[in-house]
């Protein structure tokens, strides 16, 4: 019998506990990538690039691996006691070998390895033991995180049924700015952007990926399954934080444009009854797809000193919100009253995109464009 962990535990009843990281938690890890197909990135330099460098010397084994030990158990008789990441008893490359499960896997018969072709013993099932080691505040390096308030308890960010849009990747990738970070990147991610910009852009090699993974669950019930790989950006040092703030910038001002056409949409198809969540939905799911491509083009433009990336953005937020919003609320020839309506929506949704009323404002404040000039008129602002 041999003993394993599943890293990505949810929960599961009493004495079953979560992993470190939560149930279900978004994995997100640097994936070096070389320019010749034909030379593809060894595991070793995949491996290392997400290597947390250290000054301190190796612990002793039985801190990172829990099996050298006596299970530091959580039943009542121990008191339930929760496990931190500045736990003296472990140490932070624990993260790699955590065990919340306690399982023995049950071997019979010989068979070969599908992956090395040698033989041995089968994996037929496994037993249980509960109230194994119990997880509190455990950052993970190869985890998002996000905290419900700014001086609030970190929680490790989950993975989303559907696309992984430039939304998520800000969050994933580069977090929110460090004056009020309630998202923050994953370790490992992060410190490939700020400290090893130059090992990883190494001759003969291209932008890094971040290949993002994880379960999106229901409880127990793994509802779907998320893998992506989106490109790095990576940048120097020097120009890491300005590229980091305009892709939050982007960001930021894509909610605001989708919040618009979300909030048009919506007062059209609401006329004559309570609007439909799921077309509404739908429509908000297609803007961030059909902008996601030029997000992405926008920055590897930016790092090449190229262009004018926020006043492009809101050409692309723009042109976007409006053939989505012409598609899913068309203006009928055989209703009068209804055509105004559309008309209505439509002209608010464009004044919008041109930085008038509360939502314009704030949609070129994000941008950091300058407000449009305004004719004034008897007592009004035309």
């Amino acid at each position: 019998m041999h003993r394993c962990d599943p890293a990505f535990a949810p929960s599961g009843g009493a004495g079953n506990r979560t992993s470190m990281r939560g149930g279900g938690p978004l994995t997100a890890v640097v994936v070096p990538v070389n320019t010749d197909p034909d030379r593809p990135t060894s595991l070793w330099r995949r491996l290392w690039a997400n290597v947390q460098l250290r000054d301190a010397a190796l612990p002793e084994p039985e801190k990172i691996f829990s099996w050298l030990r006596p299970t530091l158990t959580s039943g009542k008789a121990d008191g339930g006691a929760e496990l931190h990441d500045a736990d003296s008893r472990l140490d932070p490359l624990h993260a790699f070998f955590g065990m919340p499960r306690r399982l023995w896997l049950t071997f019979a018969g010989e068979g070969v390895c599908a992956m090395t072709g040698e033989k041995g013993p089968v994996a037929i099932g496994f037993v249980q033991k509960p109230w194994g080691m119990n997880y509190g505040l455990w950052q993970h390096p190869l985890t998002p995180y996000r905290r419900e308030k700014k001086d609030g308890v970190l929680y490790s960010m989950k993975p989303k049924s559907g696309r992984f849009g430039y939304r998520d990747w800000v969050a994933a990738t580069i977090g929110d700015s460090p004056d009020g970070p309630l998202r923050q990147g994953a370790a490992a991610v992060h410190t490939a952007r700020q400290a090893r910009a130059d090992e990883l852009c190494i001759a003969g090699a291209r932008d890094p990926l971040v290949r993002v993974a994880g379960w999106a669950m229901n409880n127990m019930e793994a509802v779907s399954y998320l893998a992506a790989d989106t490109p790095m950006h990576l940048a120097a040092h020097g120009q890491a934080v300005v590229i980091d703030t305009l892709a939050r910038r982007l960001a930021d001002a894509g909610d605001l444009a989708a919040s618009a056409l979300r909030s048009a949409v919506g007062r059209v198809l609401s006329r004559d009854a309570a609007p439909d969540k799921t077309a509404v939905a739908q429509v908000s799911s297609d803007f961030f797809g059909g902008t996601d491509d030029t997000f992405h083009d926008l920055l590897d433009a930016a790092l090449n000193g190229a262009g004018d990336p926020e006043a492009q953005w809101l050409a692309t937020l723009r042109q976007a919100a409006l053939a989505l919003f012409d598609t899913a609320a068309p203006a009928p020839a055989d209703d009068a009253q209804r055509a105004a309506d559309v008309v209505e929506s439509r002209s608010g949704l464009v004044a919008t995109f041109s930085g008038y009323g509360p939502l314009g404002r704030k949609l070129f404040g994000a941008l950091a464009l300058p407000p449009p000039e305004t004719k004034r008129g008897k007592g009004r602002v035309a």
